[in-house]
């Protein structure tokens, strides 16, 4: 008997209590205003983002880990004349990893190892791009890849946010 009045009790504070709650939320309605800007500019990319890779193979570890060792090395002689940013350079682990192919009879058989490693770092004059790429090539057996960016996006934008609101409040 108990149980029969226990879930109607229960069910009816539910409700009680969810139409008590709507009735505060309109109450605390705030009212806003939106306002809508917009502003272009012409941004000139001030920082050079550099990805530069190395690759050894040879059929003895110690030879194609020495080689790769010597192609670091000359690239950060090579690195440490040019304009970085400080802080930027980063010299990623040794990856070894040993190949194989596949044979006429089926069998995969040893072919050679394969050891790479990868550095990144900032370049702080978009102008010295050719200088840099022909002084990396120039020292070592290199890939190499380049984006321009920006050194402070968000100044930029902070900078165009309020120029949006000027012309908005207009």
């Amino acid at each position: 008997m108990a149980r029969r009045i226990i879930i109607p009790v229960f069910l009816l504070s539910l409700f009680l209590l969810g139409a008590c709650s709507r009735e505060v939320v309109h109450e605390r309605k705030l009212h806003s205003i939106c306002m809508a800007g917009l502003a272009d500019t012409l941004v000139v990319p001030d920082l050079v983002v550099w990805t530069v890779k190395m690759n050894d193979l040879d059929e003895q570890l110690g030879v194609a880990k020495a080689s790769n060792d010597a192609k670091l090395e000359a690239l950060l002689d090579v690195l440490g004349r040019i304009d970085m940013v400080p802080g930027s350079l980063r010299t990623g682990p040794a990856r070894i990893e040993r190949q194989f192919r596949r044979c006429d009879d089926g069998v995969n058989r040893f072919s050679h190892f394969s050891v790479q490693r990868q550095v990144t770092f900032h370049q702080e004059d978009p102008e010295g791009v050719d200088a840099t790429l022909d002084a990396m090539v120039s020292a070592a057996e290199i890939e190499a890849a380049c984006i321009f960016d920006l050194s402070d996006p968000e100044r930029i934008m902070r900078d165009l946010r309020a120029k949006a609101i000027d012309q908005a409040r207009e």
